[in-house]
C-alpha cells in the first residue's frame, strides 16, 4: 500500500469565515476522489484500488488535508515485476496534485485553453510528447508526459475534475489551490480558467461519403432540430438530420402531405465518427431529390393495371 498526502484549498471573500456550503463541498471532494480513482483505473488497467480520505480541515483559507492510498491487486505488482503499474505518487503528479517537473493535467488544460491541436510528436524514449497547437491565432507548443494527454482526453477524469473546479463559478470563491504538506502551492486554478475545464470531447471523423438513396419515412418530427426516423429498406431504422431547407419549408407550409410508408429519393451524407462513447454513424439528408406518397403510388399502380 502506498499513501500520499496533499492539501486542497478554496480562496475568496465568501470563505473568509472558513465556511463553505456543504453540498458544494461534498461534490468537490467526491470529484477529487473520483478523479484520482478514474486516473488509477485508466493507467493501471484496474490492477490497483485507490481510496481517498479527508484527514483534517485547517484554518486560513478553506483548506482540507487529504490522504490517498493505493492498494495493488495484481500479484505481479506486489512482486514489482509489472512495469505497467504506476505508483500513486506518479498518478497524482500526472493529474497535478503533486509537484513534478513537467506539467500535469491541470496545468496542461490551463495552458492549452481552447486551442486547437495541430500535431503531436513523440520523443525517442516514447514517454513524452510535444503538442503543437494554435490558440488565439498564435502557434504554441507544450511538452508533457503522454499519460497527461491520455488523462486529459478521458471523459471520466475530465468530468470529475470539472466538479473540483465547479465552486469557482460562485461569487466570492476566486481560486482553487493544491498544496503540499508544507503548505507550498503546487498548482492553482483561478476563476478565469474555469471555462476551460468544461469537457467537450472532440469527435474524430473516420469515414464520410455522400450517395443517393431511396428512403422510407418511419416517423417525422416537426420540432426544429429534431431528427427524422428513416429506413433504407434494411433491417434497422436510423435517425437523420434534415438539412434541405427548401424541403423543410414545403413541409412547414403543408405543401407536402405525409402518409405512412411515404418514400423519397435523397442525397445523403453518411459519417462515421469516433466519440467518447465509441464509433457512431451519423446521417444527414442534404437534398430531397424526389418525393413519392404511398397513396399516390397505389393510385398509379391501379391506373396502370
Amino acid at each position: 500500500m502506498e499513501t500520499q498526502k496533499f492539501i486542497v484549498a478554496y480562496n475568496g471573500e465568501a470563505l473568509k469565515n472558513h465556511e463553505m456550503d456543504i453540498q458544494e463541498l461534498a461534490v468537490a471532494l467526491t470529484g477529487i476522489a473520483d478523479t484520482i480513482k478514474a486516473a488509477g483505473s485508466l493507467l493501471n488497467c484496474n490492477d490497483t484500488k485507490i481510496s481517498v480520505k479527508v484527514s483534517s480541515f485547517n484554518s486560513g483559507s478553506f483548506e482540507i488535508l487529504l490522504s490517498a492510498s493505493q492498494h495493488i491487486s495484481s500479484i505481479l505488482g506486489f512482486l514489482g515485476t509489472n512495469p505497467q503499474i504506476l505508483g500513486l505518487g506518479t498518478i497524482i503528479g500526472l493529474l497535478g496534485f503533486a509537484g513534478v517537473s513537467m506539467p500535469g493535467v491541470i496545468q496542461f488544460i490551463k495552458q492549452i485553453k481552447d486551442g486547437r491541436v495541430e500535431s503531436i510528436t513523440e520523443d525517442e524514449t516514447g514517454t513524452n510528447i510535444t503538442i503543437n497547437y494554435t490558440s488565439n491565432n498564435t502557434k504554441q507548443s507544450i511538452t508533457i508526459n503522454k499519460n497527461v494527454y491520455l488523462l486529459s482526453n478521458d471523459s471520466n477524469v475530465r468530468n470529475n475534475l470539472n466538479k473540483i473546479i465547479k465552486p469557482l463559478e460562485k461569487d466570492g470563491i476566486d481560486s482553487f489551490e493544491v498544496r503540499n504538506e508544507n503548505k507550498e502551492i503546487i498548482e492553482s486554478v483561478n476563476k478565469e480558467d474555469v471555462k476551460y475545464f468544461e469537457f467537450k470531447p472532440q469527435e474524430q471523423e473516420l469515414t464520410a461519403s455522400e450517395l443517393e438513396m431511396w428512403l422510407n419515412l418511419v416517423s417525422i418530427s416537426f420540432k426544429e432540430g429534431n431528427k427524422w426516423k428513416l429506413s433504407n429498406g434494411a433491417d434497422s431504422d436510423f435517425y437523420a438530420t434534415i438539412a434541405d431547407e427548401e424541403f423543410l419549408t414545403q413541409v412547414n407550409n403543408n405543401s407536402i402531405k405525409f402518409s405512412k410508408s411515404d418514400s423519397f429519393k435523397a442525397l445523403v451524407r453518411i459519417e462515421q465518427k469516433l466519440t467518447s462513447d465509441g464509433i457512431k454513424t451519423f446521417h444527414t439528408v442534404l437534398k430531397v431529390l424526389e418525393y413519392k406518397s404511398a397513396t399516390q403510388m397505389r393510385l398509379d399502380f391501379y391506373k396502370k393495371d
